[in-house]
């Protein structure tokens, strides 16, 4: 499986910022853990970066690129922030059917403290609240998942997001979104076995 990921932001585009939190930055490391992470947990996927540093690409680039490398997954990498200290919790955003399973994975995964209350994720259009999602989304030929993963606005979010045991949550629960999604694949016949990989 090729997973494609997509840190959100970079070079001008700083994104949210939050005392010394830099959303562009953030995101940046979140998502080389990920690659990392999952490399350790599925030696056999192919797993590409959208940007490994701080250089600034639009969204129908980030797309493009994915589209060309024939990606079976996108996972968006961002950081929230809201007006009130007070609203906060690991959000998810689809387009697809298949997305929304994904995203509402992670969210049911998300580490107590960044839980909400409905885990389910948020369909993205083009005409409502959700229209900054979806011009991060739209565009993909793979089912693609947004993940919002905490708001840097809310003091215990922010704290949480940004400690280890924190991110190694976030870490997990979007791999078990992706684990997810590969056993529907296996189950439904559109993914070959890999037992082999075990001999």
């Amino acid at each position: 499986m090729r997973v494609y990921l997509d840190p959100g932001h970079g070079g001008r585009n700083t994104g949210t910022k939050v005392g010394n939190i830099q959303e562009k930055t953030y995101t940046l490391a979140f998502a080389t853990k990920l690659k990392n992470a999952l490399h350790n947990f599925y030696k056999d996927f192919d797993v590409a970066l959208s940007r490994e540093q701080d250089s600034y690409i639009n969204n129908p680039d980030r797309a493009r690129f994915a589209n060309e490398w024939g990606a079976d997954l996108v996972i968006s990498i961002h950081v929230n922030a809201h007006q009130r200290a007070d609203v906060g919790g690991l959000m998810c955003f689809h387009v697809d059917a298949v997305g929304e399973e994904i995203g509402s994975k992670i969210m049911d995964c998300a580490p107590r403290g960044l839980k909400r209350t409905k885990s389910k994720s948020y369909l993205a259009q083009s005409d409502d609240w959700t229209k900054d999602a979806y011009a991060c989304i739209e565009g993909y030929n793979a089912p693609v998942v947004l993940v919002e993963l905490f708001f840097a606005s809310n003091p215990s979010n922010l704290k949480q997001g940004t400690s280890r045991p924190g991110t190694n949550a976030m870490l997990s629960a979007i791999i078990q979104g992706i684990t997810l999604h590969e056993t529907n694949l296996y189950f439904n016949g559109k993914l070959e076995d890999g037992i082999d990989k075990f001999k």
